[in-house]
């Protein structure tokens, strides 16, 4: 298993079940929450390096939790997690919303298996796993 922690926040069924099957085909495993109240409460009862943050969800979007999970960090002094926003929205003015709300970095729907597990590879040589 690869030994870091990640949490998928995803309302979408099939796109849930289709990056649980890229995480777990490299030997990851994801906890999920299909909305972002659900998203930033596991993030408070478990530390994840890696956050895939859809933006579109019911009950909380991915921009209020991801400002949530920000403020928690802060406020504890815990490491700052990496916050991947996962969207279909690819305008510049959204991308730069995104970051502004804490979002480390953005990955387009649909997107390739490679582009995501590289992502993730790349930010696990950062926390030098």
């Amino acid at each position: 298993m690869k030994d870091i922690k990640i949490l998928l926040v995803e309302d979408n069924l099939l796109n849930q079940q289709l990056t649980a099957n890229i995480l777990n085909r490299e030997g990851y495993i994801a906890d999920l929450a299909v909305n972002g109240k659900e998203g930033v409460d596991l993030f408070m009862k478990n530390k994840y390096e890696i956050v895939l943050m859809d933006i579109q969800m019911p009950v909380m979007d991915g921009i209020q939790a991801t400002k949530l999970i920000r403020e928690y960090e802060r406020t504890t002094g815990c490491n700052k997690s990496k916050i991947i926003a996962v969207t279909a929205h690819a305008q510049e003015e959204e991308k730069e919303n995104l970051f502004n709300a804490g979002m480390d970095l953005y990955l387009s729907k649909p997107f390739r298996a490679d582009e995501l597990l590289s992502m993730i590879k790349s930010e696990k040589e950062q926390l030098q796993f």
